[in-house]
């Protein structure tokens, strides 16, 4: 159900209130791959980063996501402690979004807007930021 709102939302198909919507589907994502207190993603499985496959659903709500108009970049998006391994997010827009003590390991994050993105403690090993935007605050 999740990934037709979020594939309805994305077409624009749904005229709901825009930051209820941000924050269901950040609340979404990190419910579903929430890194538990200490633990890592090597705690959760053994697949290497680079071939962890995210859920559909999972993939499906980030699309959305990065593609949140720059006018509301006033909210900040709340992805903390979240698996992250092999996400596709090109061109994402998260701008001051909170990243922090992410696994963003493979995730191709390619001429991302990552300026004031909190990514304190985030694992960013290998992952794909050719053109990437970031700033002092990142």
């Amino acid at each position: 159900m999740l990934a037709g709102l979020a594939a309805g939302f994305g077409l624009g198909l749904l005229r709901l209130d825009y930051y209820p919507i941000m924050e269901i589907l950040s609340a979404f994502v990190r419910g579903r791959v929430r890194l538990s207190d200490g633990a890592t993603s090597k705690d959760h499985d053994d697949v290497p980063a680079c071939e962890h496959k995210l859920p559909n659903d999972v993939q499906a709500a980030l699309a959305v996501l990065a593609r949140r108009s720059p006018r509301s970049q006033e909210y900040r998006l709340d992805l903390h402690a979240t698996d992250l391994r092999n996400a596709k997010l090109p061109h994402a827009r998260f701008a001051r979004a909170i990243l922090s003590a992410a696994d963003l390991r493979c995730a191709d994050l390619r001429e991302a807007d990552l300026c004031g993105t909190n990514l304190k403690e985030a694992k960013l090993r290998d992952a794909q930021l050719d053109g990437a935007f970031y700033d002092a605050h990142t």
